[in-house]
């Protein structure tokens, strides 16, 4: 025992504030920081060990590289009199274990905690770091509501017969045969003592998410023996009868990451935060969202969102979301706030709403759905669910809404007359047209104009290479070209002073937000960039100061809400993008409040499924065998020639390439980055997977093989970018959709391909958006006239 008023290095022990088997803890006060810090003293009999103090050292170490806010902080390491010491953070609270002896925490609460714990587990695991030892002793619960995870890798040091891996493997392989970990929360394979990898981690996480929901151990027996026995063969109890009635969405989860065997339970803590965020009734006043997961992607290269199920959700924000102005603008942090965030779901009709405007009052909300066939308007108020469609006249399209800033009408687009842009009554009377092109009205302060942009959402959707802004005036519908450059979703900023919007970059896909002056003529309009990097930066929207620009992006794994401080007067960006994430998986088509204090947003959650259907024309009907199921999004699925393997992208922020067994077995991720991997298809060999991909900076034609090797580009061309590769039956051609279609001679060009135009073909393409199903069909390849 260390006494008051001992020091270790700097520190100065204050009082002893717990102990266990791993040591003591003593809170201490470091005055280089002003700051109070705990220090756990560790047995002396560790420093006996040299092997044992060298894993010590490397693991505390590497713990010590992790930087979450839902992971303990490691600030240093130390000796006294030959007992090693840890110098940590200093948590005021309780752990999950102590919280757990009042009983079961209630649903929202428990899910706010899991998604807490499974951000601190999936930024460790991607340094390549397992806990091996999640149980409530080891899950701390601050006075002001975050999680912290603690003792990550100290756990494994415990046996001496552990063997240290590389901690940037992608895998830690424990010693085959030394059980490790506590017992009724260790996974199967720690109980037989085989090598563990990020699973096991899961698996004790379900453990302790199901303990939470019930206040009952998963596989808590009278002996070890037994409880270990429990772990390998039976399953838990069901939640209903150890404690209330479980949400079924939920029930999934925890028995997904209960499963046996590791290949059958969540692949990836980033998968699993997917599924927990996706819950209705997920809490969102956890302090620090983290690191979002996967996501639905955000706009595709069409600009256009089309996913498989969704809801309008509206977020109240406190009115220092939109007003930091003292905050220092060179962090990256979430702005502050005053008041934890609240948000009620709106929407809760089958299918999309998208596209949601707020009333200037905060009080009503325009939005689109196909809840009555057709893309129409409807008008809810915000604490209602009496939705009135004010488009229902008409069978076309009506959507993109937009309030005016008197709250008497609304602006918005709609196919009719052959389209542009209308206006209406706000309760949907006297709709005029005020446009015979255009789309995405914004509104000007005054109400005395609107901002548009001419992208095409008819069908067949007919890609344009660019989408003009103009304006016009609502007196005399006198229309006035403002930018010749790609722009979309253009907004207003409060002053009248700017106009900001995003576009694709010159011949490919980067997706950038900008601004250009709302005076002078178009040709004096130089745009100022807002972003310029790979992230997708889309529907912006601007603070009601002027001082603040919002906008989407998935520049951290999923789609959500960021801003930067900007000079309305300029468009000087005055910071580095900073988060102000929102309470969803993923998150767009925003639309503010006049006072700043609500925020409308559409949430969208995604999943997808393969199925395999044994065609036999002597049965009427056939049960597909389902080969892949859960929140891994595949898209572009292509059989290999043997029909054994299946390739397919993964759609969410980096469109990875996975195979898997058409058995549904051995699913592997062929690339892991940045890129969007799209469009698999097969070489005729068998040996090949063509994809066309972003990774050179835009679209060409790569190749890798079923293992994961040999990736290489085999196409450079200029202009537009290419996409949708087919080989030819031989494997020695290579036709593409270019700005028409081509073909490459793959037989004489060993590494890159030369584009060789086909002789006298024309092709007439056009992009049909596929209804609803969260991508789009490929260029249809209308008239080939030799």
């Amino acid at each position: 025992m260390i006494t008051a008023g001992t020091r270790l290095g700097p520190y100065e022990v204050r009082e002893a504030i717990g102990s266990g088997g791993m040591g003591e803890v003593y809170r201490a006060h470091d005055p280089r920081m002003a700051r109070d810090v705990a220090i756990k003293v560790l047995p002396r009999t560790l420093s006996e060990d040299p092997e044992r103090l060298r894993r010590f050292e490397q693991e505390a170490r590497s713990a010590g590289l992790l930087n979450h806010n839902n992971l303990l902080t490691i600030y240093e390491l130390g000796e006294h009199e030959g007992a090693p010491y840890i110098v940590t953070e200093l948590l005021e609270g309780e752990t999950l274990r102590e919280r757990l002896e009042s009983g079961p925490i209630a649903q929202r609460k428990a899910v706010e905690f899991a998604i807490q714990i499974i951000r601190g587990l999936a930024a460790a695991h991607d340094k390549g770091i397992v806990h091996r030892d999640l149980k409530p002793d080891n899950l701390f619960l601050t006075r002001d509501g975050r999680v912290k995870i603690l003792d990550f890798g100290l756990a494994k040091l415990t046996h001496p017969d552990e063997l240290q891996t590389d901690v940037r493997t992608a895998q830690r392989i424990t010693n085959p045969g030394a059980v490790m970990g506590t017992v009724g929360y260790m996974s199967p394979e720690q109980v037989r003592g085989q090598s563990v990898d990020f699973r096991s981690d899961l698996f004790s996480f379900g453990t302790v998410l199901y303990e939470m929901l019930t206040g009952s151990h998963a596989f808590q027996r009278d002996t070890s023996a037994e409880t270990m026995t429990a772990i390998l063969r039976e399953d838990p109890p069901e939640v209903s009868v150890s404690g209330p009635q479980l949400s079924p969405a939920l029930d999934r989860i925890v028995r997904h990451c209960l499963e046996k065997n590791p290949g059958e339970r969540f692949q990836s803590a980033r998968d699993l935060i997917f599924d927990l965020e996706s819950l209705s009734f997920a809490s969102t006043s956890s302090p620090d969202q983290g690191q979002p997961g996967n996501a639905v992607q955000g706009p595709s290269t069409s600009r256009r969102i089309l996913t498989a199920a969704g809801a309008l959700l509206l977020l109240a924000l406190i009115t220092t979301a939109f007003f930091a102005g003292k905050q220092t603008q060179k962090t990256s942090s979430p702005p502050p706030s005053a008041a934890p965030m609240r948000f009620s779901q709106v929407t809760y009709f089958k299918g999309v709403e998208s596209f949601p405007a707020l009333s200037p009052d905060g009080k009503s909300v325009a939005f689109v759905s196909r809840k009555d066939g057709n893309d129409d308007i409807f008008l809810q108020r915000t604490d209602g669910r009496n939705a009135i469609n004010l488009t229902a006249d008409h069978d076309g399209t009506d959507t993109q809404p937009a309030f005016s800033p008197d709250g008497n009408s609304i602006a918005f687009y709609s196919s009719r007359s052959g389209g542009g842009i209308f206006v209406m009554g706000a309760t949907g009377e006297s709709v005029r047209r005020l446009t015979e092109f255009g789309s995405s009205p914004s509104w000007a302060a005054d109400g005395k104009s609107i901002v548009f942009d001419t992208e095409r959402i008819s069908t067949p959707y007919v890609r344009q290479k660019t989408s003009e802004l103009w304006s016009v005036d609502l007196a005399t519908s006198k229309t006035t070209l403002l930018l010749e450059e790609d722009g979309v979703q253009p907004r207003v900023s409060p002053h009248m002073k700017r106009v900001a919007y995003w576009g694709l970059a010159k011949g490919g896909g980067q997706r950038d937000v900008s601004t250009i002056s709302l005076s002078g003529s178009a040709e004096k309009r130089i745009p100022v960039p807002v972003t310029s990097d790979a992230a997708v930066d889309w529907n912006p929207f601007w603070s009601p100061d002027g001082k603040w620009l919002y906008f989407g992006s998935d520049r951290e794994g999923s789609m959500n809400l960021w801003r930067v401080a900007i000079d309305e007067e300029s468009g000087k960006v005055l910071s580095a993008p900073e988060r102000v994430l929102l309470p969803a998986a993923w998150a767009g088509y925003f639309s503010a409040s006049p006072d700043g204090k609500r925020i409308a947003f559409s949430s969208f959650a995604q999943s997808s499924r393969i199925e395999e259907v044994d065609i036999d024309p002597n049965r009427a009907r056939v049960a597909p065998k389902v080969v892949l199921a859960g929140s891994l999004l595949a898209t572009g699925v292509s059989v290999s020639p043997d029909g054994k393997l299946l390739a397919f992208t993964a759609a969410g922020p980096q469109e990875d390439l996975y195979i898997i067994g058409t058995d549904g077995k051995g699913l592997r991720q062929l690339t892991n980055d940045a890129a969007k991997d799209r469009g698999p298809v097969w070489w005729p060999d068998g040996s090949q997977i063509a994809v066309y991909s972003n990774r050179g900076g835009r679209y060409e034609i790569w190749s890798i093989r079923p293992d994961g090797s040999g990736l290489r580009q085999l196409t450079a061309t200029e202009g537009t970018s290419i996409s949708f590769p087919v080989p030819s039956p031989d494997g020695k051609k290579l036709f593409v959709l270019h700005e028409r279609l081509e073909m490459f001679d793959l037989t004489t060009i060993p590494a890159r391909g030369v584009p060789v135009q086909i002789k006298g073909l024309d092709a007439k393409m056009e992009i049909r958006p596929s209804s609803m199903s969260g991508g789009f069909l490929a260029g249809d390849v209308q008239q080939l006239s030799p």
